[in-house]
């Protein structure tokens, strides 16, 4: 499975929502609360190896937040790291 489609499944499994896109504010549009932002961060930290700042989760506010994030933070090394396609948005 790829990053991205990790990312939404994770998402998805937290929120009970099927029409997650990149760009809908979880909090905003999905009305995930802040124990389920956390569970989300989690269980994104615990499959990508990586440690969010706590100053940082406030700012991963959609799965594009997210993606971009692992996208700067993931080692080099990750067997993943290949997988990982940010698009840019003017």
């Amino acid at each position: 499975m790829s990053i991205k489609d990790t990312v939404f499944s994770i998402v998805k499994n937290q929120i009970n929502h099927g029409s997650v896109s990149m760009t809908s504010d979880l909090i905003d549009e999905h009305n995930a609360d802040s124990l389920d932002m956390v569970e989300i961060i989690v269980e994104i930290e615990e499959v990508f190896g990586l440690h969010i700042p706590d100053e940082e989760v406030e700012r991963l506010r959609t799965v594009g937040d997210i993606l971009f994030y692992i996208d700067q933070n993931l080692s080099p090394y990750h067997p993943s790291r290949d997988e990982v396609q940010i698009t840019e948005f003017s």
